[in-house]
């Protein structure tokens, strides 16, 4: 079964939905305003019986929005991509490439939600099995960026205000990473490798920073930031390592190093 369902508002809002050698593809755009620019690819060989092929959503609302999303992999399997964007000038790019979806828990999840202006996500997730990204963004120039690899890492970043960045890079086996920023111009970096690797940053307020490294195995780390200006380091090289950073306030600055 293979579903393409298109809505345009105006002559130049545009969509294109493509699948090739997949089975149960289904790939829903609407759009409404001019200028709007959507895009869905599907590609897969078919699955095993009994199991379902690749799923999108991309709905634009306002304009001059851009949306990407490709699903692709060798042996497809409940991939899922929703793609929603109210405002003007928002962009979105979902990629998700399965190599081995042998195991039980099978496909990717990826959930993007722009409401506002100026708003830009890339999500990349590859590898295994049971990848899922959130990212939510309610504000006017924020961006996110997630990327995923090994198998099921699961990524959550939630935005809300002006010029907020958020970046989440994880290539493990079951890690876990939660990025919230309330307020303006906040900057959360995270990257983390090993097995277990769990991280959570929340930031409140303005101008704030956190740059998170794991390395290792086992490891958690938990930021949180209250007030404006503050800066907080963390680099955990080591098995079973944790910390914990809580600033209260302006102007805080706090460097965590185990190895």
């Amino acid at each position: 079964m293979k579903t393409t369902s298109i809505f345009a508002a105006t002559a130049l809002a545009l969509a294109i939905s493509t699948a090739a050698h997949a089975a149960n593809d289904v790939s829903t755009v609407t759009q409404s305003g001019p200028s709007n620019y959507g895009e869905v690819v599907q590609r897969g060989a078919t699955p095993a019986t009994g199991d379902a092929g690749n799923t999108s959503g991309l709905e634009q609302s306002g304009s001059t929005n851009y949306a990407r999303i490709a699903q692709i992999a060798s042996v497809v399997k409940v991939n899922t991509s929703t793609v929603a964007q109210d405002g003007d000038s928002n962009a979105a790019v979902i990629t998700q490439n399965i190599d081995d979806n042998t195991g039980s828990d099978r496909g990717f999840t990826s959930e993007v939600t722009q409401e506002g202006n100026g708003n830009g996500v890339n999500v990349s997730q590859t590898g295994r099995h049971k990848h899922s990204s959130t990212v939510t963004q309610t504000g006017n120039s924020n961006y996110s960026s997630v990327k995923q690899r090994g198998q099921s890492a699961t990524s959550t970043i939630d935005q809300d205000g002006i010029g907020n960045i958020a970046v989440s890079y994880q290539k493990s086996s079951s890690g876990t990473s939660l990025i919230t920023q309330d307020g303006n111009y906040n900057s959360s970096d995270v990257h983390q490798e090993g097995y277990n690797s769990d991280s959570e940053i929340l930031q409140s307020g303005n101008n704030n920073y956190a740059n998170m490294t794991q390395l290792a195995e086992k490891t958690k780390s938990d930021i949180s930031q209250v007030g404006n200006t503050n800066n907080a380091y963390v680099l955990q090289l080591a098995a079973s390592s944790r910390s914990t950073i809580t600033q209260t306030g302006n102007g805080n600055g706090a460097h965590v190093t185990q190895r």
